[in-house]
């Protein structure tokens, strides 16, 4: 079976032609209305295009549906069978007895685009029905415990789904309406953000500059971790550099046979960041790096680049690009003057959509002497299930609680865990429940906004988060200490990805102290 997980470009790539995307968004559109009135939330017919669809949600100057709410179904028709499941564990949280302070439930929000306008890829709409089924999975296990364990002083959790529209343009309008929900719906926490680019960075300054503290979901970039301007942001995934690290040493590539192509984007943090990255661990290379801006680059600039590669003698390729720009080269390997050589692409979890592309080049892998494409990737569902999964650093038993609970839950859409993504923002939830949880100090209370972050201080050791993906052993950064990094290559004939076995930045698996050791 296949998994990958990563961030992922918003950017639009190889999609239909703008009037086919048209002409399907507005039957979306037509068809969203309908199951919004089925679901009980406010008929389409009900408003005009520019007035709120409900409270906390409004149509955008470009058509988008944006802002929070429970009918998720507003935003993507794929989304109200599980919005219905959603809307009743909400319903149960808010029946929740009351103390004499408060009631006991708390709100979480996941927010990630959830509406994409023309010329975006097919599978990057259906990511967002995996990612809210992770939300949605942790939320009910959440209420499942506390419904077995009635008054052990688990708090009930809400789930909202902020939708910030494509490429989170629209952050500045969401921002405000999550910040009226702290107060009237206990709101705690906002988590996802599944693409590293400056828009995340802003929104989540914004919200952390409004006391809100922030779980990211894929997001790998070193810029997107705590510092002076993001005070209060954790992560659940392993940062570019920890998992080029894994990379390279389970690679034990040759740098003098190494050749880097470079995105050079200024915007985009995710290739900024794999740059340095691949800088470092490829330190000797004899060759300068190809460049390219992913918005001018043409065929005939991947085809140079691969010209470039073949009057090189390496063999190992170093991409930093998002998965478009990395669809193309490959397209461009498969034709290669130098076809009596063999290449090996390598990069990490910015390739997670590449199985899923429906216009992906899979007969490139077998022109000349072959192509191999390897990389590291955030989770795999393989990872903790194979008879030579290590002992520590995760279990079996994490992963099979998300994976039972998926299979035995009816009414959530297709499941499919081979993208990464539900897994991913299935443990981004869980972090942000368990900071929650961590701070309860009286049954019937809900922690302030301000304590929240401190809990992040505690999450080690035996208070480790045991993730889906593996254990989650928080620095003092409130980054993931030498997290398991699944390294898989694409598998040009069932056309899916296959899992390789599991690395570690450090080496070494995370043993059960679980902590990052004192630096001198």
């Amino acid at each position: 079976m296949a998994g990958i997980g990563g961030p992922m470009d918003s950017a639009p790539s190889r999609g239909d032609h703008p009037d086919m995307e048209r002409a399907r968004f507005t039957a979306f559109t037509l068809v969203g209305a309908l199951l919004v009135t089925a679901s009980g939330c406010p008929p389409e017919r009900s408003r005009r295009p520019a007035d709120p669809c409900e409270p906390g949600v409004s149509r955008g100057s470009d058509g988008e549906t944006i802002g929070v709410t429970e009918c998720g179904e507003v935003f993507h028709p794929s989304l109200r069978d599980l919005s219905a499941k959603i809307k009743s564990e909400n319903a149960f949280a808010r029946a929740a007895p009351s103390s004499p302070t408060r009631e006991a439930y708390v709100t979480i929000a996941l927010m990630v685009p959830m509406s994409y306008r023309w010329g975006h890829q097919e599978a990057e709409r259906r990511q967002v029905l995996q990612e809210v089924q992770g939300a949605y999975a942790a939320q009910a296990l959440a209420n499942r415990e506390a419904r077995a364990h009635p008054g052990s002083g688990r708090l009930r959790v809400r789930l909202v789904l902020a939708n910030p529209g494509s490429g989170s343009q629209h952050w500045k309008d969401v921002v405000p309406r999550l910040r009226e929900r702290t107060a009237s719906e206990n709101l705690r926490m906002v988590f996802g953000f599944n693409v590293s680019h400056t828009g995340n960075l802003e929104a989540i300054g914004a919200l952390n500059r409004l006391g809100i503290p922030v779980v990211g979901g894929p997001i790998t970039a070193e810029s997107l971790e705590m510092s002076p301007g993001l005070p209060r942001l954790a992560k659940v995934v392993p940062s570019n550099i920890d998992q080029a690290r894994a990379l390279v040493a389970h690679l034990r590539a040759d740098p003098k046979r190494a050749f880097l192509v470079e995105d050079v984007s200024d915007k985009d943090l995710y290739a900024q960041s794999l740059r340095r990255a691949f800088r470092l661990v490829t330190r000797g290379t004899p060759y300068a790096p190809e460049q390219f801006l992913p918005e001018h680059a043409t065929s005939n600039d991947y085809s140079r680049m691969v010209n470039n590669l073949c009057d090189s003698k390496a063999d190992t390729v170093f991409f930093t690009g998002r998965p478009p720009a990395l669809a193309s080269f490959v397209s461009a390997l498969g034709g290669r003057g130098c076809e009596e050589r063999r290449f090996r692409l390598v990069t990490v979890s910015g390739a997670s959509t590449l199985a899923l592309d429906p216009h992906m080049d899979w007969a490139a892998f077998a022109r000349g002497k072959g192509l191999e494409v390897v990389y590291a990737t955030v989770t795999h569902q393989d990872a903790w299930t194979t008879s030579g999964a290590p002992k520590t650093g995760g279990s079996r038993d994490d992963f099979e609680k998300l994976r039972r609970f998926l299979s035995e839950e009816r009414g959530i859409g297709s499941v499919d865990l081979r993208t990464g993504r539900t897994i991913t923002m299935y443990d981004s939830a869980l972090l942000s429940i368990e900071s929650i949880q961590n701070r309860v100090t009286k049954p019937g209370e809900v922690p302030s906004l301000e304590s929240i972050p401190e809990a992040w201080r505690r999450l080690h050791g035996p208070q480790r988060v045991r993730g889906a993906s593996g254990w989650i052993c928080l620095t003092g950064r409130a980054t993931p200490y030498n997290k398991a990094v699944a390294i898989v290559r694409l598998d040009d004939r069932a056309r899916s990805v296959r899992f390789i076995r599991l690395a570690w930045p450090e080496g070494r698996p995370l043993d059960r102290a679980c902590r990052e050791p004192a630096r001198p």
